[in-house]
């Protein structure tokens, strides 16, 4: 029988005895446990989309406007990015577009998180609208993708 890598993440995830642990710590909605999660799952060998995301809430501790929000926000988008670039998640025909936005924005705040803009300079809007769009967009992407 030729199971689909769908299909044999799913088993995996419910074979894991320890699932309620990584259920928790995503369901805290809490920056440090959900990081906590992501840093065990890939010391035991774990893809990113063996982890229960549908647990985590998608309004949670990263819908703050404050620095450690939008940094895990950065943070959580270039761990996928960089798993989707180096073939470790596959993204479906229907995901693709969620995908290439969230990586767009991400370049962009790659370039101007750390410089100093004016109001008036195009580039701050376009930090803004950047940061927006990286506003828990990498976890909604994850909870599309193990859905």
């Amino acid at each position: 029988m030729k199971l689909t890598k769908k299909q044999l993440r799913k088993i995996i995830r419910e074979s894991l005895e320890d699932e309620s642990y990584f259920e928790s710590m995503l369901k805290s909605g809490e920056i440090s446990m959900i990081h906590q999660a992501i840093t065990l799952a890939e010391d035991m060998g774990m893809g990113l989309l063996d982890l229960p995301w549908q647990s985590a809430p998608t309004p949670g501790a990263t819908m703050s406007m404050g620095p450690g929000a939008r940094q895990f926000d950065f943070d959580l988008a270039g761990i996928v990015i960089d798993q989707v670039e180096s073939g470790l998640i596959e993204i479906p025909k229907g995901s693709l577009q969620k995908y290439k936005k969230l990586k767009e924005n991400y370049e962009v705040m790659a370039k101007l998180k750390d410089k100093k803009l004016h109001s008036s300079d195009p580039k701050y809007m376009n930090r803004v609208f950047a940061r927006t769009g990286l506003t828990n967009g990498a976890l909604k992407l994850l909870k599309e993708l193990t859905a």
